[in-house]
């Protein structure tokens, strides 16, 4: 056996390993091996986890230098899978949010069952089988996380008690999917495993709110050290964070710019912010709104292909319907559920928050129900609920989710030859392709509108606040309250909303800025195929080629994108600021 095939071979022990020590991780790859466990944090699983962790970082140190020998794809597997190896280890071993983060023990087991049925790819019995397993496992995570927190900051608990209030709705909601599937002994006995596991977060939340949050500090931020590590082993920017700072600060002034320009060529005597919010009220019907998406969806197919800008794949498929009731406290307006890699039906979900009718609407932020009786709050809410799925918002979303956004991305990178790649889920790749496309769709026609334009303006101009604000909430001493204030001020955020947006970035460093990152990094390239092929340069041949890599880290695209072994095999490419 050549070293090469020694690495794949160790690299399937090496996620085998992963699917044990994380069955929910598992179940999302499509790996069913796993269905009926929830991960175990016990301290001495953790330690047990961080030594193979080392152990198998040190095993794949010993091909550091034949590597760079093996086929182009092959370095790029490698140098993914160390990234992968490194980033664990980060977070496990010197982020710990294992010890921080009171979520963690709410929202792993909550996806891990959650993951079971939303696919809807196996019988309704095994699906209840699994799930109730799971549910019996909860109550200890919950007890794990209770002997494992030790210095969470207040933010983190703050959020932890947040998540626990959609969990209850999460779990109210459970039985509906089961309901006409199931016999009613195992109906009832689903019933009854959600109500134990219910008793269960009414303690965990007793110990958050009596002793994690008394004595809790501000002291959220990362720090700058760990900050720029986390960039360079999960993104591969080894770049200092001062330097995107700037980008972002450059961008949102650029971006600002464009904005007011826009709003004196649409009205002269109206500002930006009074032109969205004058549109905003030019919504679809709410009955007609599910309807909107789709028929949306739908053109942008015909539109990519007949314009030839990007390939399918065969038989990819994405379905548009209802956001399920249980999922609607924490997806208040829309989003994209991918399929497994592993799983032999490739289908995708988008899924549309739809306008109820019904004697409760949770709010996105907590999942708190309000109740019919407060009926002046509850129709304020419905309408502006609507107006976010205006009709400039919603065809933004569509392509940013559906096609050739989210959907179409995951369905091509599901599809890659190598094992490895297909556990690749680079947020800088995935999310700055996204963002991208908004910009791109405009380029080749399909929107001709310039309000349309104004709303993907205006957006641009939130993610390029999330770059400041990502950097300096972690980095800078920024605090919670100036960055509310900068997206309310600035960005024009709803007071709720911005504190919703930065109490997320404060427990999840260095994802925020991907976006406005990663569709700089995807434009650079765009830039750079452009003098490379000159007139052989079209759209749909960098989107192919660009969309055949899997979802990696932007900077290990490079070299293989120009078939060559260039510095970003090592973290360093020619494509940043």
């Amino acid at each position: 056996m050549n070293q090469l095939e020694e690495f794949k071979k160790l690299a399937r022990s090496y996620y085998e390993f992963i699917y044990r020590s994380f069955p929910e991780l598992a179940t999302y790859y499509g790996v069913h091996r796993y269905d009926s466990k929830l991960t175990n944090f016990s301290g001495s699983n953790i330690s047990r986890i961080i030594g193979k962790l080392e152990l198998y970082k040190k095993t794949f140190m010993a091909f550091a230098r034949e590597f760079k020998k093996w086929p182009l794809a092959d370095q790029v597997d490698y140098r993914y899978l160390l990234s992968e190896i490194e980033s664990y280890l980060l977070n496990w071993e010197e982020i710990k949010d294992w010890q921080k983060s009171p979520t963690l023990y709410l929202e792993t087991p909550l996806m891990g069952i959650f993951l079971l049925f939303i696919r809807n790819h196996r019988s309704a019995k095994v699906v209840y089988k699994n799930v109730t397993s799971r549910l019996s496992h909860f109550h200890s995570v919950l007890s794990q996380g209770k002997r494992n927190l030790s210095r969470p900051s207040r933010i983190q608990v703050e959020v932890g008690l947040e998540t626990l209030a959609g969990a209850g709705v999460f779990l109210d909601g459970l039985p509906t999917y089961f309901k006409g599937r199931l016999g009613k002994r195992d109906l009832e006995n689903l019933k009854a495993s959600c109500q134990r596991v219910k008793r269960s977060l009414k303690v965990f939340e007793e110990f958050l709110r009596l002793k994690m949050l008394p004595s809790a500090k501000d002291d959220f931020a990362l720090g700058k050290r760990l900050f720029a590590k986390k960039l360079k082993v999960e993104s591969l920017l080894n770049q200092d964070p001062d330097k995107i700072y700037r980008f972002g600060l450059s961008s949102f002034k650029r971006i600002e710019g464009e904005l007011k320009s826009l709003a004196k060529k649409l009205d002269r005597k109206k500002t930006w912010q009074e032109l969205v919010e004058e549109y905003r009220n030019l919504t679809p019907k709410k009955e007609n709104l599910l309807g909107s998406y789709r028929r949306e969806v739908k053109k942008l197919v015909k539109f990519l292909k007949k314009k030839k800008i990007v390939s399918f794949p065969p038989k990819e498929r994405c379905l548009t319907v209802e956001t399920p009731l249980f999922e609607r406290p924490t997806i208040p307006y829309a989003a994209y559920m991918p399929p497994g890699p592993f799983e032999k039906d490739q289908t995708g979900i988008f899924w549309v928050t739809t306008i109820e009718k019904s004697s409760e609407l949770t709010t996105p932020r907590s999942g708190v129900p309000l109740r019919r009786e407060n009926s002046e709050m509850l129709k304020v809410n419905h309408y502006e609920q609507l107006k976010e799925h205006n009709i400039f918002a919603y065809p933004i979303t569509t392509l940013h989710e559906a096609y050739p956004g989210h959907h179409l991305q995951f369905s091509l990178a599901n599809r890659h030859p190598s094992f490895i790649r297909k556990h690749a889920q680079s947020s800088l790749y995935c999310e700055g392709w996204a963002l991208y496309c908004e910009q791109m769709m405009g380029e080749t026609g399909y929107y001709k509108d310039e309000r349309i334009r104004l709303f993907v303006l205006k957006d641009e101009l939130w993610r390029a606040a999330r770059v400041i604000i990502d950097v300096s909430l972690h980095c800078s001493g920024m605090t919670i309250d100036q960055a509310t204030e900068l997206l309310v001020k600035k960005v024009k955020l709803a007071p709720d909303q911005a504190q919703a947006e930065v109490k997320r970035y404060t427990v999840s460093p260095t994802q925020p800025l991907t976006y406005l990152v990663g569709k700089h990094l995807i434009l650079n390239l765009r830039k750079k195929a452009k003098v490379k092929w000159g007139r052989s340069f079209s759209l749909k041949r960098f989107h192919d080629l660009f969309l055949s890599f899997g979802t990696v880290p932007l900077p290990l695209v490079e070299g293989e994108f120009f078939g060559e072994r260039a510095r970003s095999v090592d973290g360093e490419g020619s494509l940043m600021f």
